[in-house]
């Protein structure tokens, strides 16, 4: 884990590193329990207040559908203030 957290802050500021392994932890949750809308909400908020790019934010909105078909990309990527 130290190797692939030193190869990834090399490339990522430290609130981009926070996103990945946040993505990653529910990436090995995912089989467990089905996401929320609590946990959607979460995930936008931190998304907005650090001003992720586009390709992250559609990369996590493509994890939230398919840990829940019932996810609405549209209102997560308006709820992380993504201009399409």
């Amino acid at each position: 884990m130290t190797i692939v957290l030193t190869m990834v802050s090399e490339k990522y500021s430290i609130s981009m590193m926070m996103l990945i392994i946040l993505a990653v932890t529910l990436r090995e949750m995912r089989g467990r329990k089905m996401l929320t809308r609590k946990h959607f909400k979460a995930l936008a908020e931190i998304l907005r207040e650090h001003k992720a790019d586009g390709v992250l934010v559609r990369d996590i909105a493509d994890f939230c559908y398919n840990s829940n078909s019932n996810f609405d990309r549209g209102r997560f990527y308006h709820a992380c203030e993504l201009e399409l």
